[in-house]
């Protein structure tokens, strides 16, 4: 994404309303690596809400492909979007950002090196932030409440990760033991789960299996690689300050004001709500 193109769309997007929620923007999806053949996919309806305001919730679809080395979980909406804005680059036709709040977290879970890398696309840029861990062990405690979820019988084990009590429903008829974001480790496929204080909530909606063929990929881009203290802390700033973020990038935005007229984008106090998902790093 080249910076007349971010000017453009942000100028674009600002002069309607600068109380709009911010969305990532699209990019090109033509070159990627496989990092395995994909076996199982599982959709979850996926809710963060971080705020009692409707505006600052969350509504996405989160996609969990399931490989025979690797997982990767993401927003299937923003894939939906580069997919599109890839095909209009293709046929040389106009296209825009994704016009939908998401959360743009992808992980990705290496079973030989028990590894889990977490990659966040920032607003108003077209870096990746990226760091790779090792997979933290997870304790669970698994209890005799069960349930249905999306037509499986359940049962429900909890746990506490990162500074964050969760809920989560696993279905011994899927014989998987991973689940969305960096989940693993129960006796079967993680269906539902949500933390104590309903901010996190993955439901899932649909299973299916691969086709032929089909793999797992990993996408070309601006990653920049770090830790996951400093991710946080970077995260934390853009969701406090996202304009003035821009601006310590060199990323000038002039933005219509609701009086008609026009003002430096670093002038403009706006924050999104944000509550991080691990609460502790324990690094």
């Amino acid at each position: 994404m080249n910076r007349f193109r971010l000017f453009f769309v942000l100028l674009c997007w600002c002069a309607i309303s600068m109380q709009a929620q911010l969305c990532p923007f699209t990019r090109i999806l033509d070159k990627y690596s496989v990092i395995d053949t994909c076996r199982y996919k599982v959709y979850y309806e996926f809710r963060m809400a971080p705020t009692t305001d409707e505006n600052g919730i969350a509504h996405d679809v989160h996609l969990l492909e399931i490989g025979e080395k690797c997982t990767r979980c993401h927003s299937y909406l923003l894939y939906q979007g580069d997919s599109l804005y890839t095909e209009c680059e293709k046929q040389g036709l106009s296209s825009r950002s994704l016009n939908q709040y998401v959360w743009p977290v992808e992980t990705r879970m290496d079973f030989d090196k028990q590894e889990t890398t977490f990659l966040f696309r920032p607003f108003l840029h077209d870096m990746v932030l990226k760091y790779t861990e090792p997979t933290e062990r997870i304790d669970w405690q698994i209890l005799t409440e069960t349930d249905s979820v999306a037509g499986y019988l359940c049962q429900l084990a909890v746990c506490q990760f990162r500074g964050r009590d969760y809920r989560a429903w696993f279905s011994a008829e899927l014989p998987f033991n991973v689940g969305p974001y960096k989940f693993y480790g129960l006796p079967g496929l993680i269906l539902k789960m949500e933390d104590s204080e309903q901010i996190f909530q993955w439901d899932c909606r649909r299973i299916e299996k691969a086709k032929s063929g089909e793999t797992i990929r990993s996408y070309e881009g601006k990653y920049q690689d770090s830790s996951r203290k400093k991710v946080d802390e970077t995260v934390s700033r853009i969701y406090s300050a996202p304009y003035k973020f821009a601006a310590s990038l060199g990323i000038k935005i002039r933005m219509k004001t609701k009086s008609g007229g026009w003002t430096d984008s670093e002038n403009v106090k706006f924050s999104m709500p944000y509550k991080p998902i691990e609460k502790t790093t324990n690094l």
